[in-house]
């Protein structure tokens, strides 16, 4: 791992990527961030269950993220809300796919 890790939504593959971590893509929807004290840790919402949340990432120090214009985040709230909305396909202003211009 670098030392940083960047939170990268991807429109056109409906995907996001930590940037900084190996081979780290995910679906969109799939991903919430959890605050634990000082630290981040990533669900994987798909995988858990009611009784037992599976863990993408565990104890990563909010400071390690960065915004998708590599930019640190002023807290650990502000931290886990981007990734949550980033991880988020419903979180998107912009249509996942965009109208297509040409007529059938």
């Amino acid at each position: 791992m670098s030392g940083t890790i960047k939170v990268i939504r991807n429109e056109e593959g409906n995907c996001v990527h930590f940037v900084g971590l190996n081979a780290m893509t995910h679906w969109n929807g799939c991903l919430s961030a959890e605050i634990d004290g000082d630290n981040i840790n990533i669900i994987n919402n798909a995988s858990s269950t009611n009784k037992q949340s599976v863990y993408e990432m565990k104890g990563l120090s909010w400071k390690l993220f960065r915004n998708a214009d590599n930019e640190l985040f002023a807290n650990v709230k502000q931290c886990a809300q981007y990734i949550t909305a980033a991880c988020n396909v419903a979180g998107s202003s912009e249509p996942l796919f965009p109208p297509r211009s040409e007529s059938l």
